[in-house]
């Protein structure tokens, strides 16, 4: 989403009384524009951007209702080439926290990419509280224009961004136990998380890049993997069967996930030879996990993966327990 400022707003022109807050907030405004027309330089931009945010709050806060202004602002913006206005003040809190999400979920992408996974996540978490500061403005602008009826400007828009960037938080807790070796158990619930939030995004706002397809794509490996464990072979075959055509799936630059996804096609390869030559296990379903549907409906409790469907009990209760344990960033 490309955002900038079209129009400076001068602060002291409009509050009667002219305090050096204003003149400050004004030129903190013009800067953020002429960085964010600039484009080069992001540590300046977010640093600017911060001060104006709080800056802007803190005046908000001082104008009284009841003191009538010299004469009322109109933020001017442009999102995606098309111009957006509002003159009510909240309007600018949005665009404001909005632009903020994107340099922090930018800076993510960076890290990502550099495989520092929590430091990613940590910033997916800041972009997080910047959609829920948003999303609680939005709740008390009670009338808008039809012209001001930008997705931007939506509650269900930043509640479905709220719930995309959870799962992008899971994403990176994921790749952050692949590369611990955690057990299978655990990473299947961190990947049915990250399913979930995916799913109540889409559930909030359908027109977004979603991360539903590879989340779920994780989630049936991880399950495939803690069926192999629990001798169920057919199923596990099954299972992993339905991991491949992940050429199609957008990772988001997680290596590490892609590296999994690459090993499917050997892995069923492999495992159908162990079968064959070993166990004679009949290939079918193992019990189903839960759609996309019921996760939109999952609490705040994990959902452990599914027990066997097999009359034996396979895996001794406290394994159980550990293994579902959550991922924490600092494990």
């Amino acid at each position: 989403m490309n955002i900038h400022i079209r129009q400076p707003v001068e602060f002291e022109k409009i509050v009667a009384h002219r305090h050096v807050q204003y003149i400050e907030l004004t030129r903190h405004r013009m800067a953020v524009q002429q960085l964010l027309d600039s484009g080069d330089n992001h540590a300046s931009l977010k640093s600017r951007l911060k001060q104006y945010i709080a800056g802007y709050a803190q005046v908000c806060a001082s104008i009284d209702p009841s003191e009538k202004l010299q004469k009322q602002p109109l933020f001017d913006w442009v999102i995606d080439a098309k111009p957006v206005q509002s003159s009510c003040w909240k309007f600018e809190t949005v665009l404001a926290r909005t632009v903020m999400s994107n340099l922090l979920q930018k800076e993510a992408f960076e890290q990502i990419q550099q495989g520092e996974h929590v430091s990613a996540s940590n910033l997916f978490k800041e972009a997080t509280q910047e959609h829920t500061k948003a999303y609680q403005c939005l709740l008390t602008w009670k009338w808008k224009l039809a012209s001001a009826n930008h997705p931007v400007l939506q509650r269900d828009w930043h509640i479905g961004m709220i719930h995309h960037l959870q799962s992008m938080q899971n994403l990176c807790m994921l790749c952050l136990g692949l590369g611990k070796q955690s057990p299978s158990k655990t990473l299947y619930v961190v990947a049915q998380r990250a399913a979930a939030a995916a799913a109540k995004s889409i559930a909030f706002w359908p027109d977004r890049v979603s991360t539903l397809k590879v989340s779920q794509s994780m989630q049936n490996l991880m399950s495939s993997h803690v069926l192999w464990d629990r001798e169920e072979y057919g199923g596990s075959i099954d299972r992993l069967q339905s991991s491949i055509g992940h050429d199609t799936v957008e990772i988001f630059g997680f290596q590490s996930i892609q590296d999994e996804l690459d090993k499917v096609p050997f892995l069923l390869q492999e495992r159908k030879q162990i079968n064959n030559g070993a166990y004679f296990d009949a290939i079918k379903p193992a019990a189903p996990l839960p759609v996309p549907q019921e996760l939109i409906y999952m609490g705040p409790k994990d959902e452990p993966h599914p027990q066997s469907t097999r009359n034996s009990l396979m895996e001794p209760v406290v394994d159980e327990e550990y293994a579902s344990t959550p991922l924490s960033e600092d494990s």
